[in-house]
């Protein structure tokens, strides 16, 4: 962290939280996979609170756009009050004209997330004063910011959920050039500061005199995160940011865990309907027949996972 002699910090940048009811494939061996994410979202919640900021998020706030209602729950008691966009993991098909059947749009509603609507200035108290704040949500290009005269003055931010790259170890394979940070980006210009969301991989640089930052995860969820370091970014009044790397020391995570494929899912699938189609039992319900079945029998992890999933959806 800086000193206070610097500058001060007027709001804190997240991204990619991907809140989920099951642990991801490789924290399986979590005992209590919502403790980890009260753990992650109670240390996001300090840091604002130490620098009486304002959290601004932009997206994936949920793995999936129709989590269960315990998940929604547990974000509406455990999610501090956020400014956010929607990304791609918080819409139905990826639709933004969609998000009214979302999770996502329950926590707006529940005043959890305030929403940043697309293209349009925010005014946020912070502070050191009001900064102004245009959200880009999934399938938004980011544009320029309204001009108006109260915008004089203050610090101007876009939070856009977009995939973008600096340098190919924060890229992926086939990543083409008009997603990297270059000084094509003119569109970028406009802004004091751009907030990304979408890249796992953090990183920060400059394009000109705008400051890019690119939140990261703030969870590890697959092996490929255990490469970077979960964080959030604070944001100071001269429009830079710096990560604040969150806690990991108590992570648990199978590094053996590689991601599965769909030959080994449809091959263990069938080795377990072939167990399946032997059972006789009527009085459970399909789902308590299913947890029966797992817990008295040998079933892969791979398998185990699978069917967890299809019944959270």
């Amino acid at each position: 962290m800086r000193t206070e002699t610097e500058s001060e910090v007027v709001a804190i940048a997240c991204s990619d939280i991907h809140l989920s009811h099951l642990p991801p494939r490789c924290r399986m061996v979590e005992p209590d996979w919502y403790k980890v994410m009260e753990r992650v979202l109670g240390e996001l919640t300090k840091v604002a609170e130490f620098y009486s900021a304002p959290i601004l998020c932009a997206g994936d706030i949920f793995d999936r756009w129709n989590s269960i209602p315990e998940l929604t729950n547990w974000a509406i008691d455990n999610l501090p009050v956020m400014y956010a966009i929607p990304g791609q993991h918080d819409l139905p098909q990826h639709n933004y004209e969609e998000r009214h059947r979302s999770a996502y749009m329950t926590l707006v509603k529940a005043d959890r997330l305030l929403e940043l609507p697309p293209g349009q200035p925010t005014y946020i108290p912070t502070p050191k004063g009001t900064i102004i704040v245009v959200g880009f949500p999934w399938g938004h290009e980011i544009r320029k910011p309204p001009t108006t005269e109260s915008s004089s003055g203050h610090l101007v931010i876009a939070v856009a959920h977009q995939f973008v790259w600096r340098g190919r170890s924060t890229a992926y394979p086939g990543a083409t050039r008009e997603t990297a940070i270059t000084r094509e980006r003119k569109e970028l210009l406009d802004y004091d500061t751009v907030i990304f969301g979408d890249n796992h991989k953090g990183f920060s640089t400059h394009l000109e005199k705008t400051h890019i930052f690119n939140c990261g995860t703030m969870m590890r969820r697959h092996i490929d995160d255990l490469k970077t370091n979960p964080q959030i970014g604070l944001l100071y009044e001269d429009g830079s940011v710096s990560p604040y790397y969150l806690n990991t020391e108590n992570d648990l995570i199978d590094k053996t865990m590689k991601e599965m494929t769909d030959p080994e899912i449809a091959l263990d699938i069938q080795d377990f309907l072939t167990e399946l189609s032997g059972l006789t039992q009527k009085t459970l319900d399909f789902r308590k027949l299913i947890m029966r079945f797992i817990r008295d029998n040998h079933i892969g992890i791979r398998v185990k996972e699978f069917l967890l999933k299809a019944m959270e959806e």
